[in-house]
Order: structure tokens, then sequence, then C-alpha cells
């Protein structure tokens, strides 16, 4: 959501109607006892989480043009369904993994997709992307999901695949939203400016943001309110993109 505010008196801001986070303390009791997969050569880890109060973890292997689910939830990748080799692709990524849906009572991940990209200067790019269920949230989608993905070069760190698995961050999928602002450019007296607000969870680890799309699933009648710390009018912003 973005919108184009001009105040006179805004020196400063936050964000009302927040929705409260859920217990980080929870993905912190994922258990990281995952074996490595079968004739690997350089896996690399990264944990999903699905739910809120009480989470299913999903751990993830890529290993150059193969990735591992464990999708069972036995913390091993041995089963011929968890191996999912590389698709074709035409966009900017090099490689998809198209892991499609999970059996998570309640969450109900449909379509998961993992893409692996490199970049023109050297580096990694990373997008993981997944549509889900939120209790006490029904979507506004045809199918009462929300889209909610990750990806790499973002403000809580990039994020990527770890070598180590106590290390690998985890990426929380249905945990609590937070309802972040972010300023493009400072914010002077009697100038416009541009503000976006993102509906996030945060998990645990560089780069364990994981944002919601809102265009189309957030009921339209929700609109984040920008409040003036300084005492200025209370703005709503409307436009979504």
């Amino acid at each position: 959501m973005a919108a184009e505010l001009n105040e006179g008196a805004c020196l400063g801001m936050t964000v009302m109607d927040v929705t409260p986070l859920g217990p980080a303390a929870v993905l912190s009791t994922i258990s990281r006892a995952v074996k490595p997969p079968p004739n690997a050569v350089a896996p690399r880890y990264c944990c999903l989480a699905f739910g809120e109060e009480s989470v299913t973890p999903v751990w993830i292997a890529l290993d150059r043009d193969v990735l591992y689910v464990d999708r069972d939830g036995d913390f091993d990748f041995e089963e011929a369904e968890e191996k999912i080799p590389a698709a074709l692709t035409t966009d900017r990524f090099e490689a998809t993994f198209l892991v499609g849906d999970l059996a998570i009572p309640g969450v109900e991940p449909a379509g998961l997709r993992v893409r692996r990209g490199v970049e023109k200067r050297g580096g990694e790019t990373i997008s993981i992307d997944v549509r889900i269920r939120k209790m006490g949230a029904p979507s506004e989608e045809s199918d009462g999901r929300y889209l909610c993905y990750a990806m790499s070069h973002e403000a809580h760190g990039n994020m990527a695949f770890c070598q180590s698995i106590e290390s690998a961050s985890i990426l929380h999928f249905g945990g609590g939203w937070q309802l972040q602002l972010h300023q493009n450019g400072p914010v002077k007296r009697g100038r416009e400016f541009e503000a976006t607000a993102t509906l996030d969870a945060l998990g645990l680890g560089p780069g364990s943001r994981v944002s919601v799309r809102v265009q189309n699933a957030v009921p339209k009648s929700a609109e984040p309110v920008v409040q003036f710390l300084n005492g200025g009018p209370a703005v709503r912003l409307r436009h979504r993109c």
C-alpha cells in the first residue's frame, strides 16, 4: 500500500491499528535435527514454519539444481517425492522449483514455489512464495488464501539458504502480522513525501521477513492509518500497489 502525503507540520509518524505479533519464541523450539539429503553434494538449508502459535516446520534444502522438501515432517529427505528438479523458466530466475501443495491442516499451503537467480555482479537471488489460509483473517481471493512471499535483499538482511542447519533462517508463513511503515526519503516540513505500508510476519535469522500480498486479498475496507507525532491530522493510506 502506498500514498503520497502532503502535511506542513509532519516531522515524524507512527502507524495505528497494528495487528499484534505472534510469539517469536515458538520458532526457537523447532528441531534442527535434520539429516542431509542422500547423495547431495553441497546442500544449503532453510526452514518454512506454517501456522501461528502452533507451527508445523517444513525443512527445505537446495543442492545446485535440485530442491529437497521434507513433506512428511520426519526430518529427512529420503522419499522420492521430496526431491524436486528445477523446472524450465523464461524469467530472470535461473531455476524454478514447483513444490505444489503441502498437507498442513488449517494453513493448507498451496502452490509453494522456490526460485533461484544469479545476479550479473555475482551473488544469488532467492524467492519463496506460497498461498496460505489465515485463521481469523478470511481472504477476499477466490480460494480464501493469502499469497505470502520472502525475497533476498530486504530490510532485515539477505535471505538465503545456509550451509549450516543450526544457522539456517526460519521463515514464518502464517505468523502474527505486523503493519510496517517505510518512508521513501526524508520527511521535511512543507514537503511532499511518499510512504509505503507493508504487512509482514517476522521469523528467525537473516532475511526472515515474510510479506503478504494485499492487493486483492485484504478487504477493501482495511486501510492503514498514519498518525503524525506532532499532532497533525491522521491520514489513511488507500492506494494499493
